[in-house]
């Protein structure tokens, strides 16, 4: 993070907000172990994170598409979504089981298919609602 902080700065005064309460947290006792706990569920990933970011939704990662993270949330969302939901995720194919197997078999829900053009790409498909 230290290379990097001109960058974590340079963010925060775009947003408008101080980076001294993060960074002071990131180089605290706490800090260190938050980063440990979360390295560690970043370890146990099932599947296993292939790359950074790797964004997971209810249990499933999002591939190259987690640019588009908040449909997925609103989609996974069990209440009343909140008004941010509001036109997110409503033609959008949500991840539902999409698990890669360390054997290279693939299983998916149907809202992605295996790319045969290559290894370990996918395409997404709309699904249907029906």
């Amino acid at each position: 993070m230290n290379r990097k902080r001109e960058e974590w700065e340079s963010c925060f005064q775009k947003q408008g907000l101080d980076p001294k309460p993060v960074m002071e947290c990131y180089n605290s006792d706490q800090g260190h172990k938050l980063s440990l706990k979360y390295g560690k569920q970043t370890d146990a990933l099932v599947p296993p994170h292939k790359y950074v970011p790797w964004v997971v939704v209810d249990g499933q990662p999002l591939y190259e598409d987690y640019e588009n993270f908040e449909a997925y949330v609103c989609k996974a969302y069990k209440g009343h979504p909140p008004k941010i939901c509001q036109g997110l995720g409503r033609d959008y194919p949500i991840v539902q089981q999409v698990v890669e197997a360390g054997n290279g078999v693939t299983y998916n829900s149907g809202d992605f298919e295996l790319d045969e053009g290559g290894d370990d790409k996918i395409k997404m498909v709309q699904g249907d609602d029906n």
